[in-house]
């Protein structure tokens, strides 16, 4: 009988450990996804910061204007580099995804 309850108090002690570690776990993961996401603005700030906005922030119609005097080619690079980012960001997504199934 000894024996018995030396072992319902070694299966307790061993839930309550197992619960106190599945806690730091989920705390973990939680930071570890903020840390990711706040990593993930970080990027995208330095991608804005590279680029320089003074010369588009005229109003629509100039924006209509640049289109209209660019070259097809010059066309098709832009929306062929927008395509690629598209692509990277959802293989980016794609791997997160994985990393937490």
């Amino acid at each position: 009988m000894n024996t018995n309850k030396a072992l319902q108090e070694r299966l307790a002690n061993s839930e309550e450990l197992l619960q106190r570690k599945t806690s730091l776990l989920h705390q973990a993961c939680e930071k570890q996804c903020k840390l990711e996401q706040e990593l993930a603005f970080y990027k995208i700030d330095l991608k804005f910061d590279r680029l320089d906005f003074s010369k588009h922030l005229g109003t629509k119609s100039n924006l209509n204007q640049r289109i209209a005097n660019d070259s097809i080619f010059s066309t098709i690079k832009f929306h062929n580099n927008f395509i690629e980012d598209s692509e990277e960001t959802k293989s980016t997504m794609a791997d997160e995804q994985h990393r937490y199934d």
